[in-house]
Order: structure tokens, then sequence, then C-alpha cells
């Protein structure tokens, strides 16, 4: 099981990933990405404005709020986030499950996805 406090920390960077990348990536989209860790039993609400920029990262689980989900244990999640795990992959071996609008995780994870030092 990943750390609670390595995971939050790497959902930071991916904002500040995403910020360096600017808002073009996400603007006209408007919505709130839930990356749900199973194993952790909580999950982070990442909450886009319409003009693409991030309006708030908070621990929370609201599948009804969210847009898009993205659903595994600790480890499948950090691994995803790091580049080791393969999204499609894990998806295709049930390990990862992704749910509602599929395309703002496809827009968003390339500029997240990568190594860094925790």
């Amino acid at each position: 099981m990943a750390d609670k406090a390595k995971l939050e920390k790497r959902l930071d960077i991916m904002v500040e990933r995403l910020a360096d990348v600017g808002p073009d990536i996400a603007e006209d989209w408007g919505g709130t990405i839930l990356f749900k860790a199973t194993d952790l039993n909580t999950g982070w609400m990442m909450k886009f404005a319409m003009d693409g920029t991030i309006e708030s990262l908070e621990e929370r689980m609201d599948e009804e709020a969210a847009t898009s989900i993205m659903e595994a244990d600790s480890d499948t999640l950090l691994g995803i986030f790091n580049g080791d795990i393969n999204p499609m992959e894990a998806r295709a071996k049930g390990s990862m499950r992704a749910e509602k609008a599929l395309d703002p995780l496809a827009l968003i994870m390339p500029a997240c996805i990568g190594p860094v030092d925790l």
C-alpha cells in the first residue's frame, strides 16, 4: 500500500505540472476528476474552472459530483502517475477503473505522468 502522504504529494505535483502546461489543456471543460484510492478508503477531487485552471484539489469522495472517475489501489495510482504503469493496461487487467467521461482523463494525464522524487 502506498503511503497516503506520498499520494497527496504526487497529486500536488500533478497540479503544478498542469499549471506549467497552461490552462489550454482543459479549457471549456469545467469538470471534476475523482482520483479514488480503494485501499485507503479515500479520494481526491480535482476541480477545473471553465478557463482550464484548477480551482481546487481536496480530499473528498463524491462520485455524483465527479465528471470523471479514476479508481485503483494506491500503489496502482502512484504507478500510473509516475509512469511506471500504463493506465490502459491497468484498466484492461482490471486493476484500474475509469468511469463517466474519459476524455478529460485522456487530456490531462499525459501532462501529469512522469517520474518524480517523493
